[in-house]
């Protein structure tokens, strides 16, 4: 049962300015930055994904996902410097529109994040025979870890200083004889219909249900937008259908369905590839192109899968675009 939360607690300064302050950044959805869709908006749709793309452009480092060439963009606007560690790295993210990074923390600090996992995510999965586990973490230390090792990534794709964050460690296991746990994000999808950027770390090999990105379905052109909307029309179409095959684990009408929304979206200039990732490699995701959860079918398959999604969702927001309307625009030829 959920607590309730005392008259005097509520009529309190601090709780009615987060409240409020909560209201005013959700907007009615259910993070800080634009979602795909949403029930009520006073824009119609087509004009809500202009305006934000609009503005979204206007920041230097999501410009140029707007360019043809992104690589070619990076190069030629990018004031870092060409022997910084990372800056190979930057170059193939904006080219393909996802990157890999392997041996991303050193030995000392994957110890510790490995201990975690450990004591928390695998203990779970072991004492309780469940396939998956997920904990938020509140242990400074352990968030520090990650926060002073990606902290540099994040200002040079966000172009401002974010905050550390509770980080979620999550764990799928697949036992023998069973097939990989049903979601919709084994579907073909963009996380946003603006640049929205994930960072993927996987603490041990991927052992199933690895990551898969569409190769280019990144940069924001007619192809995309075209993509867009055929995808969002097709999920307010099947999405009951969907949800309810997924609750009876019919496999052969998720499979259809599948189909059905493939052949919806064009993949010409695409191509696809899986991440098979070993131990300690983080993957940095263009997630508003094309992505999904390979799903691992074979009955006779089993293994792991556990990893650390940063999400920038409440970090990066729609009032950092918001506020690039009373600056001078960032864009790049």
């Amino acid at each position: 049962m959920k607590k309730s939360i005392p008259l005097s607690q509520k009529l309190n300064y601090p709780y009615i300015y987060g409240t409020l302050r909560k209201k005013l950044y959700l907007l009615g959805e259910n993070d800080f930055y634009p979602q795909l869709h949403i029930k009520n908006s006073f824009l119609k749709l087509s004009s809500r994904i202009k305006f934000w793309n609009f503005l979204a452009k206007k920041n230097k480092n999501f410009s140029h996902f707007y360019n043809n060439n992104p690589e070619s963009s990076y190069v030629n606007n990018s004031n870092l410097d060409k022997n910084d560690k990372y800056y190979k790295y930057y170059k193939e993210f904006y080219k393909n529109g996802v990157v890999e990074i392997k041996d991303f923390f050193n030995e000392k600090e994957h110890s510790s994040l490995l201990s975690f996992l450990e004591k928390n995510n695998f203990k779970d999965i072991d004492n309780n025979k469940s396939k998956s586990s997920y904990t938020l973490c509140k242990d400074l230390e352990i968030n520090s870890i990650i926060h002073n090792r990606t902290k540099t990534l994040e200002k040079n794709l966000f172009g401002t200083e974010l905050k550390m964050q509770n980080y979620g460690f999550s764990c799928f296991k697949k036992y023998k004889g069973s097939y990989s746990e049903q979601a919709t994000s084994t579907l073909w999808h963009p996380d946003r219909f603006i640049p929205a950027i994930k960072l993927m770390y996987y603490p041990t090999d991927v052992e199933i249900d690895p990551f898969e990105y569409v190769l280019n379905s990144h940069i924001i052109n007619q192809q995309f937008f075209n993509n867009i909307y055929k995808i969002i029309e097709d999920q307010l179409i099947i999405d009951d259908r969907l949800k309810k095959a997924f609750k009876n684990s019919n496999y052969s009408e998720i499979r259809e369905l599948e189909d059905k929304l493939n052949s919806k979206i064009d993949f010409s200039n695409y191509s696809t590839k899986k991440f098979n990732c070993k131990g300690n490699t983080l993957l940095i995701v263009a997630t508003h192109g094309l992505h999904r959860r390979s799903q691992t079918r074979s009955i006779n398959s089993q293994g792991t899968r556990s990893d650390i999604i940063i999400g920038f969702y409440n970090q990066y927001t729609r009032y950092n675009l918001l506020k690039l309307i009373f600056s001078n625009s960032n864009i790049v030829n």
